[in-house]
């Protein structure tokens, strides 16, 4: 296990799972939700919301309010991510042909 494999497995599937985070906590906490295309409305809202935010979003317009916690869902989606890209990097690096 190198250290390298590790950094690039996290670094940058943390940007991602804010974005990947933030639309399953819209998707998944609209309430009032008739169908599935407001569903998926509010979570293409979230992921603007989600980085300006830090991941705290206002229940409400006025943001005076009680707050919806999106970290739950982005650490999560970092969690599968990182793996997935690190099991890639690992298998990657196993099927590599060495140099004659």
């Amino acid at each position: 296990m190198k250290l390298e494999n590790v950094f690039i497995a996290l670094v940058p599937s943390f940007f991602v799972a804010i974005i990947i985070g933030g639309f399953l906590g819209g998707f998944i906490n609209c309430t009032g939700c008739d169908g599935i295309l407001d569903r998926v409305f509010l979570g293409l809202i979230f992921i603007i919301l989600t980085p300006l935010c830090g991941g705290m979003i206002p229940e409400d317009e006025g943001g005076g309010g009680p707050v919806l916690n999106m970290w739950p869902y982005i650490i999560f989606s970092w969690v599968i991510l990182s793996s997935a890209i690190y099991y890639y990097l690992i298998k990657q690096s196993k099927t590599k042909i060495p140099k004659q």
